[in-house]
C-alpha cells in the first residue's frame, strides 16, 4: 500500500516486489551454506530483509522513472530504442548510488556472521538471511529489473500510440490483459484466503486451475493479438 501511495501504479508496485523471490533464494543460499536451521531468529531476519529488498528496488525504479520521464517531456520517447536509451541514463550510469545502498548495509551485517560474543548465536541467524538475500536482490535490481521495467514501457508507448491509430486493436488488448489480471488475482486471492479459511483441497486445487486457465489463456491472446498492433504503430520496426 506504501508503495502504491509512493508511485501510484500497480505495476511498478510488483516490479519492486519481484525483488523479494529472488532476495529469498540468496537467504536460503546463504542459510545452507552455514548448516543454520530455520528459527524465530531466521524470520526475524527474513522479515527485515524484505524491506531492504524493496528499498534497493524503489531505488532503481526512482532513477529509471526519473530518466524515463525527462526525455519524454523534451518529446524524445518514440520506440524502443529510445525507452533502453533512457533506462541506460537511469541504471548504467547510476550505479554507483545502488551500489552504495546496498554496501553500506552489509557493511553494517556482514562482521555479525563472525561475532562471539553474548548474543552472537542469534544475531548470526538475523544477519545470515538478511546478508545472502541482498547479494541475490542486487544483481536482480542491477539486470533484471531495468529489462522489466523497459519491455513494460514499450507497452504502455503502444498502446497510447493504438488510442489514436487503432482503438479496436487496443480495445483487444485490453480485454486479453484484463484476463491476464484476473487470472492471476484470483490465484493469489485464493492462496492468501488459504491461511484464513479452510478451503477443501479439491476445491482449491480446481480454484488454481481455472486461474491458470484465465491467466494462460489471457496471455496466450494477448501474445497472439499484439504482433499485428505492433506493426501498425512501428510499421518499419515490425518488417525488419
Amino acid at each position: 500500500m506504501l508503495l502504491f501511495l509512493q508511485f501510484r501504479n500497480v505495476i511498478e508496485v510488483l516490479i519492486i516486489l519481484l525483488s523479494i523471490p529472488f532476495a529469498l533464494v540468496g537467504s536460503v543460499w546463504l542459510m545452507w551454506l552455514l548448516d543454520y536451521r530455520v528459527s524465530t531468529a531466521v524470520w526475524v531476519g527474513i522479515i527485515a530483509l524484505t524491506g531492504l529488498a524493496a528499498q534497493t528496488g524503489i531505488v532503481m525504479i526512482v532513477y529509471i522513472d526519473n530518466a524515463f520521464h525527462k526525455r519524454q517531456a523534451e518529446g524524445r520517447i518514440n520506440n524502443l530504442k529510445d525507452i533502453i536509451a533512457a533506462h541506460m541514463e537511469g541504471t548504467v550510469q547510476r550505479v554507483r548510488p545502488k551500489l552504495m545502498t546496498v554496501s553500506t548495509m552489509l557493511i553494517g551485517l556482514v562482521p555479525l556472521l563472525w561475532a562471539t560474543s553474548s548474543g552472537s548465536d542469534v544475531m548470526k541467524r538475523i544477519a545470515a538471511p538478511m546478508v545472502g538475500g541482498l547479494l541475490t536482490s542486487a544483481f536482480l535490481t542491477l539486470e533484471i529489473i531495468p529489462v522489466v521495467v523497459t519491455y513494460w514501457r514499450q507497452e504502455q508507448l503502444l498502446w497510447q500510440r493504438l488510442l489514436t491509430l487503432a482503438p479496436e486493436r487496443l480495445r483487444g488488448l485490453k480485454i486479453s490483459s484484463s484476463a491476464v489480471a484476473a487470472g492471476a488475482s484470483l490465484a493469489v486471492l485464493l492462496a492468501v484466503a488459504r491461511i484464513y479459511v479452510t478451503i477443501p483441497g479439491g476445491l482449491f486445487v480446481v480454484g488454481q486451475l481455472a486461474a491458470a486457465t484465465i491467466f494462460l489463456g489471457g496471455l496466450a491472446v494477448y501474445l497472439f493479438r499484439r504482433p499485428g498492433a505492433y506493426e501498425v504503430v512501428w510499421p518499419e520496426a515490425a518488417r525488419t
